[in-house]
């Protein structure tokens, strides 16, 4: 897997799947008897017109696309979690039998810059 194919994949595995998934949750809240606060945001959003309902799922979509970017933010080292002079350095590297690839490498493009 190269470090295309790891942030492609995660733009539809995290970023549409979460997307798609808070859309269902406001139009209809999961289980028998769903939290209270997700029917009150269901009522809410049903009760939109049809154009403000997309509007508020462009919203859903660039906040969900912003927090996978802030953490690709922090895997690429820009954004730290750290705080002082002396910081860590986090390595993502996928591995399948012999290859091994180190994803966030600092020497290469950001992952936050191909998203």
């Amino acid at each position: 897997m190269t470090k295309e194919e790891f942030v492609k994949i995660l733009k539809v595995v995290v970023v549409n799947n979460s997307v798609k998934a808070v859309e269902t949750n406001l139009e209809k809240p999961p289980g028998r008897q769903p939290q209270q606060k997700l029917v009150e945001m269901s009522n809410w959003f049903n009760s939109l017109e049809s154009e403000n309902k997309i509007f508020v799922k462009k919203v859903i979509e660039g906040s969900v696309e912003m927090a996978v970017f802030k953490f690709f933010c922090v895997l690429d080292g820009v954004s730290a979690i750290e705080s002082g002079q002396e910081k860590g350095e986090l390595i993502l590297k996928y591995e399948k039998e012999e290859v091994s690839i180190w994803l966030n490498n600092p020497d290469e493009e950001y992952l936050h810059n191909m998203l």
